[in-house]
């Protein structure tokens, strides 16, 4: 099979590397880093004649920068989506994390249909671990104090949030989890933790050591932000706008840290490791299903 892998971190490179393997693997946007993926084929401007044998179009994880350009840290240059995916032929399927309504939109335009990675259970599960792991690094490293005894508020009771409260329980932490839903509650409690509604959170941040926001929406608006302590901190894991008021924290000069795209950061093997599992799986998927 022939794969066409565009920008990404880390993550990307690795998984060029795995699928470089048994397929073949053009590559494009990774900068210098293409160069140590053994038997890629590197694309420096791709033209139509050059892609004509794609057959599946990787995009990384996330898909899309907040400019609209594909996620290429490597690139010195910007690249656009559209004129890329109009060179491709027909037929190809594309593969991305968090693949939003205009890329989605841009992919449908030509023709062909995607799969956003970060939608699927299995891959969100695995992918949350390298996040719950970098965030403990991103603590141990900026506060003076242990994780054991640290008083943590985590906003938020998706997979990250349970995978990392129950990693904080374990080194001691005393962790109180914001969430809405009764059956979200229900699972904090049985993790140990202290449950407190959306509506109790201004007056619960000023006694957290560390607060750390899951969720990918204005929940540390300004009246809560103005409670928090000169020396707390603030780790905002929500994609792109993000839960915190940016504003604000930094007019109240309140420490806060948006880290995105931890698993690239922190453990890129192994998330490139994670979605190479995705794609061969989505591949055995696609071969079953006879597409």
């Amino acid at each position: 099979m022939t794969f066409l892998l565009v920008g990404g971190d880390e993550r990307q490179v690795y998984l060029a590397k795995r699928l470089a393997v048994s397929n073949r693997v053009l590559l494009y946007g990774m900068g210098e880093q293409a160069l140590s993926v053994p038997g890629g084929e590197i694309l420096r401007f791709p033209e139509a004649a050059q892609l004509r044998e794609v057959e599946v179009l990787v995009l990384p994880v996330p898909a899309i920068r907040p400019d609209g350009n594909i996620y290429a840290p490597f690139s010195q240059i910007k690249l656009e989506l559209l004129p890329l995916l109009q060179m491709l032929p027909a037929g190809v399927r594309v593969l991305g994390g968090k693949i939003g309504p205009v890329c989605a939109a841009q992919i449908a335009s030509c023709g062909f249909t995607y799969e956003d990675v970060l939608l699927r259970e299995d891959f969100a599960v695995k992918n949350a671990v390298p996040t719950a792991e970098g965030t403990i690094q991103i603590l141990m490293e900026e506060l003076p104090q242990t994780i054991d005894g640290m008083k943590i508020l985590l906003v938020g009771s998706g997979r990250i949030s349970k995978i990392l409260r129950r990693k904080l329980h374990a080194l001691g932490a005393a962790v109180s989890v914001c969430c809405r839903r009764s059956e979200e509650a229900a699972w904090a409690l049985a993790d140990g933790c202290e449950v407190l509604e959306p509506e109790a959170l201004a007056s619960c941040v000023r006694l957290a050591d560390a607060v750390i926001n899951t969720v990918p929406a204005k929940l540390l608006t300004e009246p809560v932000l103005r409670q928090i302590r000169p020396q707390t901190l603030v780790i905002d894991l929500a994609s792109a706008p993000g839960g915190v008021q940016w504003p604000a924290a930094s007019a109240l000069g309140v420490r806060t840290i948006w880290a995105q795209s931890l698993p690239g950061k922190c453990a890129p093997e192994r998330a490139g490791e994670i979605l190479y599992e995705t794609v061969c799986r989505i591949r055995k998927e696609w071969e079953h299903h006879g597409q």
